[in-house]
Formats: C-alpha cells, structure tokens, sequence
C-alpha cells in the first residue's frame, strides 16, 4: 500500500540522510577553515582546547541534507498519498521556505556577524511564509499575570476569564 511505501522511504532517506551528513560536514568544515571563516570556543579560553579552530557555517551540511531529504519525502508523497497529500502541500512548501530563510540568517550571521538587534527582528520574517501559509484559527492567550499591564499598554477592554 502507499503509506507502507512512504514509511519504507522515511526510513531509507534517514539512513541516507545520516551519512550524506557525516560526509558533507567534514567537507564543509574543511572549506570553511580554508576559507578562513572559523573562530574560538571561547568558554575554553586560556586552555589548549581554547586556541583550536572552530569552523563556522558548519551548520549548512545537515540543513542541506534536512531540505533536500524534506523534497524528496515531499515528492514520495504526493506520488504516493492519493488526494490528501495535495491538501497539505502549500503548508509543506511553506515549512520548507522558512526553514530555508532560518538556515540562510545562520549562515548570513555567521559570515557578517550580525548585530543582536537584526537576529531579534529576521527570524519573524523567517517566519512570514509559514504564518501566510496558515488558514486555521489562531488564538492568543495571555498570561493572567501580563493580561492587566497588556490592556493598559493597549488600551483595549479586557473581559474573559
């Protein structure tokens, strides 16, 4: 049946997964030292431990590996899910283009070092294509104890609960 199929597929594309990993983030590493993009641990200052090399963006090797694995279970889906697997298709696309703007502000952040402002503000529209993205309900409940200072800030009535 299809969805055997599909379960035999997740398993085949994590074990694949795992290793196109382990290999990718030794050549990414390499690269990226060579490159001259690394820097210090420096919680391990004044040791031995503290003047080895750290390379950066080596957070792109399974994140790559994590998109295209998300694709090709994307496709196995749609081939093998019948009607509903078209349903969940914009919500699908959607994840994949937000964890692909997360993955891009690491590696712009690691590259530019970006001020702290920026990483508070980018990841909200990293977020934009999976909020756009949502048709359900959305419901916000705050916190009792923030409730009285949010209605004064706000200026709204209160009520409920």
């Amino acid at each position: 049946s299809g969805l055997r199929a599909l379960v035999a597929l997740a398993g085949v594309t994590c074990v694949v997964c795992y290793h196109a990993t382990r290999r990718l983030t030794g050549t990414v590493q390499r690269l990226t030292l060579q490159r001259g993009m690394f820097g210090y641990d420096i919680n391990k200052r004044g040791t031995p431990a503290g003047d080895v090399r750290v390379p950066e963006a080596a957070g792109l090797a399974p994140a790559a590996v994590f998109l295209a694995s998300l694709s090709v279970l994307q496709v196995a889906h749609m081939w093998l899910g019948g009607d509903g697997a078209k349903e969940w298709a914009v919500e699908h696309n959607s994840a994949l283009a937000t964890i692909g703007f997360a993955v891009f502000l690491g590696f712009v952040d690691d590259v530019l070092e970006l001020p702290w402002r920026a990483k508070m503000i980018l990841p909200a529209f990293a977020a934009m294509p999976l909020l756009l993205s949502y048709a359900g309900s959305t419901t916000i409940l705050v916190p009792r104890p923030l409730r009285r200072a949010l209605e004064l800030v706000l200026g709204a009535g209160g009520g409920g609960p």
